[in-house]
Order: C-alpha cells, then structure tokens, then sequence
C-alpha cells in the first residue's frame, strides 16, 4: 500500500513531459499445466540461437521448453511459442513479440535446428518485424542444446529456493539472460514465473543464492520484468504491476539496493490522493478533482526507457473535475498534471513528485 503522508510540490516553468500514442501489446498466457502438456506433445526445441553472417542489431533467441526470450541490441521481450507444424514444416509463433510496423506477432520456419524469420515484405506486401536487424531473411542457428547450462547445485537450488519453477526448469543463477545489474563481487537475478492467467511470480536473488524479494501478483493483469536504474551513485531496482484496458493502470514497486549488504529496501511511494490534495492547494483548485486512468510515463513504457538520463520518472496525470462534469474535455479531461519523480532520501528513500505543472 502506498503511504498518505502530506507532501508539497515543486513547480517548473517549462513542461518537457511528451506523451505519445499508446502501443497495444498482446499477451499470451498458458498455464503451468498447459504449458506441461505441451512439452509433453512436443519435441524439445530448447537451445540459444544466434543469428548468423553480419549481426550488427545482436539478435540472438534463449528457448526453454515451449519459453522464449529474443534480445537484441534495442529490445528483450519474453512469452511463449505456439508450434505449428503444416505438413512437413514447422513453424514457431512467439506469442508477445510483435513486428515494428503492424504490431502481429512474429513468426518463423524451425528447419534443421536453425530458425529463419523473413525480416521485411515486398512492394506488393510491405512489412517490418525487427528494423534494426538489417537482412531480409534472418536464420538464428542453435549453438546449444540448453537454453541455459545446468549443474548439481544450481538445478536444486532452482527446484528448492525458487519452489514456483517447473519441474523442467533448467534456471541457472549464472545465465546471464537473466542479470539485472552486477558489480565486482555479486550478480543480482530476476526470474519472472507464469502460475496462470493472471496470477504470475517475481523472485529476485543473488549469486550469493540469497532470495532479495519473492512478489506474487495475483491480482490479474501482468508484472513488468524488473530493470536498475542508476541515480548518482545509488542503485534502484524497479518494476510495475500493469493492468490493461481502458484504464491503463499500474503500481509502482521500486527498491534501494545497498551495495555493501547486497540487500533491497522498499522505495516510499506518495499516495496519489496525497498527490491530488496537494495540486489542489498550489493551484487554487476548489472543485473535487480525480484521475481514472492512472500514471502515464514516456513511450507508455514500463522499463528503463520511461527514465530520463538523471535517473528520474517523468509521469502524466489526467484531471478530471468530479463538482464540475461539464469542463471535462472526454478523454482529454479537465486538466493535465506533468512532473518527475525524484528518489530522496529522508529517513528512508522516498519517490517524490517534483517540477509539477499543470495544463488546461
């Protein structure tokens, strides 16, 4: 819960906060026990594949059972593959990553443990799936056969500390697809578990095989995988919980990480009803205002990318005038607040509402 302590607000005079359209993104979500089925029907396509020739974007796949991850140089996205087998041919649908310019989930031909993806359409059928790899047909080439090695140590330490894993999971706590952030002497790891539609777990931990946090989320909805930030010399580790549809809302779960004890501390967040009192005050509202649609941030992302450079949350809030239904504008509302989020410290960190203005 978020605390309601009173707070005050500073005001800039310039507004640099942008808001841009919202990308709808799919998600396809199977259960534990469909997904079971599923790995058990099919053959096990696990491995790391790299794309070959020129690979300037770093497109490289992590499959592990009927679970993908694809980085490259601009993007990490995480889902689940359909397999689809026409005849003799096999092709994977990876659920959740979407193509640049239609936003429908990629697909590609599973041929001879290599993966080929036609990266961009023709005059008569233009498209593009991933616009910072270059080729118009990519072939990722496994060059493993697990998506992440396995030991004695690390597979029981995955099935007995992380006891939400499948049976299956081959989760070791030095796969670097799973790295949040590192130094010198530790690793910080997230792994984020799918239980069923709606109900997902977070756990993050250390090399030292220290838990740091265990969240479920149960509420529906989904967890955004979690991400650092460096603000100064301090570490925040951060993410959201996202629910979908009109509303657009989210919660915010942001911790301090102590290097020295390698520990995460909860981050205070201000109570939007606080929020909201104290724009009332500075700006001589009188009328009972309200949101319904939540905190926006840039890019409406959920990640590192809605951060500025300094280490800060820049948010949009959209007013609504409850006394006074007529002055609202539809979605457009009554007013827009702009500000940042600032991580202070008081006797502990608290995420503070900051350079705040206000919009007609």
């Amino acid at each position: 819960m978020d605390d309601t302590t009173n707070i005050s607000l500073e005001t800039s005079d310039s507004n640099k906060q942008g808001v841009n359209k919202i990308q709808h993104t799919k998600s396809a979500v199977l259960t534990n026990k469909l997904l079971e089925k599923e790995l058990n029907d099919q053959k096990d396509y696990s491995g790391r594949y790299e794309a070959t020739g020129k690979n300037d974007c770093k497109l490289v796949l992590l499959i592990d059972g009927l679970k993908y991850e694809a980085k490259t140089n601009k993007r990490t996205q995480s889902g689940t593959i359909k397999v689809v087998k026409e005849n003799t041919d096999t092709f994977f649908l990876f659920q959740g990553l979407l193509g640049d310019d239609r936003g429908k989930d990629i697909q590609g031909k599973y041929e001879d443990e290599t993966i080929i993806i036609q990266n961009y359409g023709n005059s008569m059928n233009p498209y593009t799936r991933i616009g910072e790899c270059e080729g118009k047909y990519l072939q990722l080439k496994k060059i493993n056969n697990k998506s992440v090695k396995e030991t004695p140590d690390s597979s029981k330490y995955a099935l007995d500390s992380l006891a939400f894993l499948e049976k299956k999971s081959t989760l070791n706590i030095e796969s670097n697809y799973k790295i949040i952030w590192e130094d010198l002497k530790v690793k910080i790891y997230a792994n984020h578990s799918i239980i069923k539609e709606g109900e997902e777990r977070l756990v993050i931990y250390s090399s030292n095989k220290d838990t740091l946090l265990n969240f479920l989320h149960d509420e529906g909805g989904k967890i955004a995988f979690p991400f650092a930030i460096n603000n100064k010399d301090e570490v925040f580790i951060n993410f959201f919980e996202v629910w979908g549809g009109s509303g657009f809302l989210s919660e915010k779960h942001f911790f301090h990480l102590d290097k020295h004890k390698y520990t995460l501390n909860k981050v205070k967040n201000i109570n939007i009803k606080n929020v909201l009192k104290a724009v009332k005050t500075k700006f001589d509202i009188t009328d009972s205002i309200y949101i319904k649609k939540g905190e926006f941030y840039k890019n409406f992302a959920f990640d590192k990318t809605c951060f500025n450079e300094n280490g800060e949350l820049p948010f949009t809030m959209i007013l609504y005038n409850y006394d006074k239904p007529k002055l609202n504008k539809g979605l457009e509302g009554f007013k827009t607040i702009n500000g940042v989020y600032r991580f202070e410290k008081l006797k502990r960190y608290t995420l503070k509402p900051t350079k705040i203005e206000l919009k007609d």
